[in-house]
């Protein structure tokens, strides 16, 4: 139901081996592994991974997730749970975030005013998907395969990350939003980013266009 591609970099301390076998002791698929190089750069290599899953992949949803994160025990069987309770009640998703950050969290908590009261949705034991009204959570994302071509095949937004080098959250989000697909996050996170307190991937830049 869901292919995956790990983006990895080098760090202080590696976390991808630890990554890889949180994910498959979840019960989680083996992923492509994508690495970040001097020449593509953060951003350019989460498209790299996006179009690879695409091309080498026929899941019905694709999800590219850092090298820093951890699952708990289940949360393979929990996430596609969620997804297929999302699907059936948006079935025009851009993605759904399967980290959210705690300050968003807390925001998410405080926020009780429409229209983000409107968003709330349904999904049994796993607790609703919000709307998302702040862009986060690129550590782990969940597309429907329609929504991750439409991605790549804008104009606007491939030209964005032939120039940018931080901020996939941002970028991504607002390409999808733009294009009419509303994104989700999930409530509270599902999967950790502890790993990656503290141990940051030096960033590159973007020396090549794709």
């Amino acid at each position: 139901m869901v292919s995956v591609a790990i983006t990895t970099a080098p760090r202080p301390v590696p976390t991808l081996g630890t990554a890889v076998a949180s994910l498959h002791a979840a019960g989680g698929p083996a992923p492509l592994i994508v690495e970040d190089t001097p020449t593509h750069g953060l951003v350019q290599t989460w498209v790299i991974a996006l179009d690879r899953l695409l091309n080498e992949a026929h899941a019905p949803w694709v999800m590219v997730m850092q090298d820093d994160v951890t699952w708990p025990t289940d949360g393979w069987a929990t996430a596609l749970r969620g997804l297929d309770a999302l699907w059936r009640t948006v079935p025009r998703v851009g993605y759904a975030s399967l980290h959210t950050m705690p300050r968003v969290q807390e925001a998410l908590r405080l926020d009780a005013t429409a229209p983000a009261i409107d968003t709330w949705y349904p999904t049994g034991r796993l607790q609703p998907f919000l709307h998302k009204q702040r862009w986060c959570g690129a550590q782990c994302y969940v597309l429907p395969r329609g929504a991750a071509v439409m991605l790549l095949a804008d104009p606007t937004f491939r030209d964005v990350c032939r120039r940018a080098t931080r901020s996939v959250d941002h970028h991504v989000t607002l390409a999808l939003n733009r294009l009419g697909l509303p994104t989700f996050t999930w409530f509270p996170s599902l999967v950790s980013h502890s790993l990656g307190k503290g141990n940051r991937a030096p960033r590159q830049r973007a020396a090549v266009r794709l």
